[in-house]
């Protein structure tokens, strides 16, 4: 597994993009995992737009159809035969598919769909050289009781993205930006 650290997408960007490419993986699949809010939507459209000048690249949120997150495990809440049907669909065109969701392994499961080239986004306080905390999934945290938060925790214990991906980008939490969109103050 190949680790970038950067505060900015449009940094590593460029080694992205070849690494999937020289990837050689069929179907063109991108699958684009970590926890809400890391920023996987503004990297899938960075990558849509810079895959294959033409045909273009197709980004898929599998949040689409996920209109109320408080009340359900995420696994439950996605459309998944929408999802399924659509993405069926897309893998049949030579383009790439980029994916990009908390938990694909539940809701695009690779036995279906193929693995593809996997990135993982983790961000992260850095508190030293070589000491991170992880932000969103805490092996030693206490299983959430939320049923949202408990089915993301226990899909990272059983699926363990974060140590399966090709590439794994960490966001330093503080100085993380997402393209041209302004820091969080």
């Amino acid at each position: 597994m190949l680790t970038l650290r950067t505060n900015d997408f449009r940094h590593v960007l460029p080694e992205l993009v070849k690494h999937i490419q020289e990837s050689g993986v069929t179907p063109r699949l991108v699958r684009i995992e970590g926890v809400m809010g890391v920023g996987k939507s503004p990297l899938a459209d960075m990558l849509a737009d810079a895959l294959d000048a033409s045909p273009n690249a197709i980004h898929i949120d599998c949040e689409f159809a996920y209109p109320d997150k408080s009340d359900r495990p995420y696994a439950e809440a996605i459309d998944v035969n929408a999802l399924h049907t659509r993405l069926a669909s897309l893998l049949q065109k030579p383009t790439w598919t980029i994916l990009e969701a908390v938990c694909l392994g539940e809701v695009a499961p690779e036995d279906a769909f193929g693995r593809g080239f996997v990135v993982y986004v983790k961000r992260v306080a850095v508190l030293g050289p070589d000491v991170h905390l992880w932000h969103g999934f805490d092996e030693g945290a206490a299983i959430p009781e939320d049923p949202l938060f408990r089915s993301i925790y226990c899909y990272h214990m059983r699926f363990r993205p974060h140590e399966r991906a090709d590439i794994l980008l960490f966001l330093p939490e503080e100085l993380h930006s997402f393209g041209d969109r302004e820091p969080c103050a």
